[in-house]
């Protein structure tokens, strides 16, 4: 059974020396959270996934963290939720 390395890729981490030393130390698989960020900068660092992917010849995964529900605390108004 393989098990997979997760990394959150983020502003420290998104260039692409540091990507591949990451995939070159066994990381299976980028987070991107999605909460933080813009296109953009998502774009540019599943493009260098991708051409690492092709130059490496590895099969690093893409994952997109979504935003879950958040708490919020308040009175709601009317007799409904």
């Amino acid at each position: 059974m393989a098990i997979d390395q997760i990394c959150t890729i983020g502003p420290a981490t998104s260039d692409e020396d540091m990507i591949k030393e990451l995939i070159l130390h066994g990381m299976t698989i980028v987070r991107l959270n999605l909460s933080h960020g813009n296109h953009e900068s998502y774009h540019e660092v599943i493009h260098t996934v991708r051409s690492l992917n092709e130059k490496l010849a590895t099969n690093v995964k893409i994952l997109g963290d979504l935003q879950g529900s958040k708490i919020r605390l308040g009175e709601i108004e009317g007799d409904n939720i």
